[in-house]
């Protein structure tokens, strides 16, 4: 009888305590299911992870220097310097950083922030699904079976793809902003504007994707007649805070661009290798989990991105099943086919790679979408079906057990192929040299299958010098000291970014970009004179950093301390009726 009582107590906490006891359980599921990659002390190398890896490093460089805002990246580049900051921005990366500066080695910092992704990304869906349907335990299953999809351990332990790994965060948070608007109907306009801020800041390209689904489902419901005047209000609200508080990431980026012309315009097209991505090669991926990287031709294999086995059924299920669906189930389950449809060369994207639209390089990235809609549907089955708790659980363990399996499966992938294991000490040798595949932020014309092979750049002069010492460099601040006896134009070994400070013997010269590398070049005087250049910025950098924090920290605050509000006065409603 004690113990039967006993059962029954716990069984009411549990209940009465599900909203926090879910979360809990959810974050360490999630990094039980990921538990292969998170313990082991090397991290293999990875399509991405060698650019990745160098640009958290230099940010690490960067904070230790005082620089949150770097923009340029000095060292990087044989000391040319690298724009990895400006389209990239690293804000984002600043747990790496503490991890660092709190002295652990890159493998276990690395290790570690990947941890608390994945921490973030699990909480984050959870509460973004409370928003959307206040079932508990609807929340945990969506929030396990995105967290824990192929797609995502694939993006973030196969491709090494950090923006898009730390997207995932941020996808569930724009889906909760977008029900509170659309289909609640409410004044919660900031949770749609901190979601797509977010993602502004984690991947461009994700956010590239969204913005066709959030401008495409607007125009949509303004088609169907079903947006007021209010949800405009409001839908308004929301895009001008995004662009305050994302001032720090769209326009430094605007200004780089106009001031040097950059490899990103070749890389921002579907590249020719997965425009033929097939409907075929999405079922068979996805059935046989793979988990090769794009650096496995020695042994055979390629890079075959995929869903899952997974989500693959889910999305078969939902359409066996599509006419006893409910409305909303069927609108997310539709946008999921939608975006395994554009997932494929069943869209002809041949005739749009060179488009706005073809800025995502890769057709198969909006598979990260169908991540979400169909983690979506999952969750509101299991809404709109509270008695169903033993499915409920049932669709946890199961994603779990996929999830572990490509886990494992990851591991033994790239232990087969022989793949090149990072530690702390071969690290610095590995990232050294890495701009990424397409060196996108480099000048125009830079190969670094030629640049590379020099280990040293010393500055040009278009006439010989009486004397010339070698550029030394101390973090963000080079010099080196000329004689000449005629004046003399100096090509410096940086590249010609916007925001650099060249002064010839403390008195500031302006400086432009010219060769083939677009090398800062200046006009110098005849006779002895230290040069020294140093990157400080441009003022549109530096007011509108300030402007996009202190716009993040206002429209956050008054956000927090109005749901508090809110709450409490609901508190003291249930209290006084309750009485």
């Amino acid at each position: 009888m004690h113990s039967q009582t006993s059962s029954a107590k716990l069984k009411t906490f549990m209940t009465q305590n599900a909203v926090w006891l879910l979360p809990i359980l959810a974050m360490v599921l999630v990094l039980l299911v990921q538990w292969p990659q998170l313990h082991l002390p090397y991290i293999f190398h990875q399509d991405d992870t060698m650019p990745q890896l160098r640009r958290l490093e230099s940010y690490v460089t960067s904070v230790r220097h005082g620089q949150y805002f770097p923009k340029v990246f000095p060292e990087a580049v044989r000391n040319f310097g690298y724009a990895f900051d400006a389209y990239y921005p690293s804000l984002m990366l600043l747990p790496y950083v503490w991890l660092r500066l709190m002295g652990m080695g890159v493998v276990g910092a690395y290790d570690g922030y990947q941890a608390l992704i994945l921490i973030a990304t699990v909480l984050a869906a959870y509460a973004s699904f409370l928003k959307i349907r206040r079932k508990p335990l609807a929340a945990f299953v969506f929030s396990m079976v995105y967290t824990t999809a192929v797609y995502r351990a694939l993006d973030a332990f196969v491709r090494g793809a950090l923006g898009e790994n730390l997207a995932f965060i941020f996808l569930p948070i724009i889906a909760a902003g977008m029900y509170e608007l659309y289909v609640k109907r409410t004044d919660n306009w900031f949770l749609l504007a901190f979601g797509v801020t977010g993602l502004m800041y984690a991947h461009m390209l994700s956010l590239v994707m969204v913005l066709e689904f959030l401008v495409g489902g607007f125009l949509v419901l303004v088609g169907m007649r079903r947006v007021t005047w209010r949800m405009v209000k409001y839908t308004i609200l929301a895009a001008l805070s995004t662009l305050l508080m994302g001032l720090g990431s769209y326009l430094p980026m605007i200004e780089m661009s106009n001031h040097i012309a950059l490899k990103l315009s070749e890389s921002a097209t579907i590249w020719p290798n997965f425009i033929l991505y097939s409907l075929g090669d999405l079922f068979e991926n996805s059935l046989s989990m793979y988990a090769s990287t794009s650096n496995m031709q020695n042994v055979g294999q390629a890079f075959r991105p995929g869903m899952g086995i997974f989500m693959l059924m889910t999305a078969i299920v939902l359409v066996i099943r599509w006419r006893k669906l409910n409305q909303a189930v069927k609108v997310v389950a539709g946008l999921g086919l939608l975006t395994i449809f554009l997932s494929t060369n069943l869209f002809p994207w041949s005739l749009f790679s060179k488009t706005i639209f073809g800025v995502i390089q890769f057709p198969w990235r909006y598979l990260e979408l169908t991540t979400l809609f169909l983690s979506l549907a999952i969750g509101l089955i299991v809404a709109d079906r509270p008695a169903s708790s033993h499915v409920a659980w049932g669709l946890v363990l199961a994603t779990c057990i996929v999830g572990f399996s490509y886990a494992v499966n990851i591991n033994a992938t790239m232990l087969n192929a022989n793949i090149y294991r990072i530690t702390d000490e071969n690290a610095t040798a590995y990232y050294e040299d890495a701009t990424g595949g397409g060196s996108e932020y480099a000048p125009e014309d830079f190969d670094s299958t030629t640049f590379f092979k020099k280990t040293t750049y010393s500055v040009t002069a278009s006439h010989q010098l009486t004397r010339l010492t070698m550029p030394t460099q101390t973090y963000n601040d080079m010099r080196f000291t000329y004689t000449s006896s005629k004046p003399v134009t100096l090509k410096l070994p940086k590249f010609g970014y916007v925001g650099y400070h060249v002064t010839i013997s403390g008195k500031t010269v302006d400086y432009w970009p010219s060769g083939k590398n677009a090398q800062i070049t200046i006009t110098a005087q005849a006779g002895t004179h230290r040069v020294r250049v140093v990157y400080t910025g441009t003022t549109l950098q530096h007011v509108t950093g300030w402007l996009s924090l202190v716009a993040a920290f206002g429209f956050g605050g008054w956000w927090l301390l109005r749901e508090t509000r809110r709450q409490r006065a609901t508190d003291e409603r249930i209290t006084a009726g309750s009485e």
